[in-house]
């Protein structure tokens, strides 16, 4: 396994100083962030060197299913109950059963042990917590940690039924710079995310605060643990394949955003290998005489005929247009599914893949569409 790269004394200074900066910034608005993100209590759980963070939430509607649960693993560089917070909560309630917003820091080999590390910590805590059934979410680099816990629990926990992985905009699934997956989560931060949102409310603000102030968390756990060369290793890990999607066997829901530049669509999605999985299209010829045959012009009502359609071609032509849409939108999610189902995720029983075009902010589907999200992987995988 081929160990990555560490930071130069030159890159460590310049990691310090972007450190202290954010530290300077985010201390003023630390309580104001605080107060707005709820308050709550962040619990630890720590095995060996690794320390498992969380915060544990009830639904609303209460329920007795104590060994059922939902486990929330939140992106780089969130803490439990931060920017995503609204996320797990929705979980909690759509699926009725109790959701554990995780975390876990650990020092690695390699990106790939740092992850295995990590998930072997969380599959523990979630034997600890008596669980006997479980869905697993994961956003952005905890999709990462959500795939390595899948594995883990199959490997290790046979008994514990896993539901399935709700995989949103997820990291380690391409390979790119590591230099450019730290550059478009600053660029996602502060230029992406603050045009989709009302500038008067205060949400941009606290993602941005709290993006800052987790980032800072972050470089400080390196600094405290000495490893001052290894401040870089998620950034690594982001910028590979990992390893144990192609090891997931349970059903997969995966969900990006269109225009998500951290998660980029069009790379998980290569253009060269969806061309393999790409079903067969009709030719004009072919939808126009599907047109004619089934009388879709004689059909439509006189009146609607005469608002919208001056002559019968125009209707066809029309008609042709809108239908050469759908049908490359329904082309391109077969070719979506076939590319997850044989290259991605081989081994998974079911994968089913949904592409938002609602947002281009990197958390847009666990902050705006925290809801929707945990609707749709609840009816997904509780029917």
């Amino acid at each position: 396994m081929v160990e990555a790269p560490r930071f130069t004394r030159r890159k460590f200074l310049k990691a310090m100083g972007v450190g202290i900066v954010a530290g300077v910034i985010t201390y003023a608005g630390a309580e104001r962030a605080k107060e707005n993100f709820g308050g709550k209590q962040i619990e630890t759980f720590t095995t060996g060197d690794v320390e498992v963070s969380y915060v544990k939430l009830i639904p609303e509607a209460g329920g007795n299913n104590a060994d059922k649960a939902v486990f929330y693993l939140p992106g780089y560089p969130w803490e439990p109950y931060e920017a995503t917070r609204l996320f797990p909560r929705q979980l909690a309630n759509k699926f009725g059963w109790i959701t554990f917003d995780v975390t876990a820091r650990a020092i690695g080999e390699d990106p790939n042990s740092l992850y295995e590390k990590q998930a072997d910590a969380i599959r523990q805590f979630l034997i600890s917590q008596g669980i006997k059934e479980v869905t697993i979410a994961g956003d952005s680099e905890g999709a990462i940690r959500a795939a390595n816990l899948a594995v883990s629990l199959k490997a290790n926990n046979p008994e514990i039924k896993v539901n399935g992985i709700v995989l949103i905009n997820p990291k380690g699934v391409y390979k790119e710079d590591a230099g450019d997956v730290a550059r478009n989560f600053i660029r996602d931060t502060f230029q992406v995310t603050p045009k989709e949102k009302d500038p008067k409310g205060p949400q941009v603000e606290y993602i941005q605060l709290q993006f800052l102030t987790s980032l800072t968390k972050e470089l400080g756990y390196y600094i405290v643990k000495g490893e001052f060369d290894r401040m870089a290793d998620p950034f690594w890990g982001m910028s590979d394949v990992n390893p144990a999607f192609a090891k997931i066997e349970v059903p997969i829901l995966f969900i990006t955003s269109e225009k998500d530049v951290v998660s980029n669509p069009n790379k998980i999605f290569p253009e060269s290998d969806l061309a393999k999985y790409m079903p067969r299209q009709q030719s004009d010829d072919e939808i126009i005489e599907y047109i004619v045959s089934s009388h879709k012009w004689e059909k439509m009502p006189e009146e609607v005929r005469d608002i919208f359609y001056e002559s019968k071609q125009a209707f066809i032509e029309d008609y042709l247009r809108k239908y050469k849409i759908t049908q490359e939108k329904i082309a391109r999610y077969k070719a979506r599914q076939g590319y997850l189902a044989k290259q991605l995720t081989p081994k998974s029983i079911l994968v089913r893949t949904l592409l938002s075009s609602k947002h281009a902010g990197h958390v847009g589907l666990v902050t705006d569409r925290a809801g929707t999200t945990a609707r749709v992987a609840s009816r997904f995988f509780k029917g």
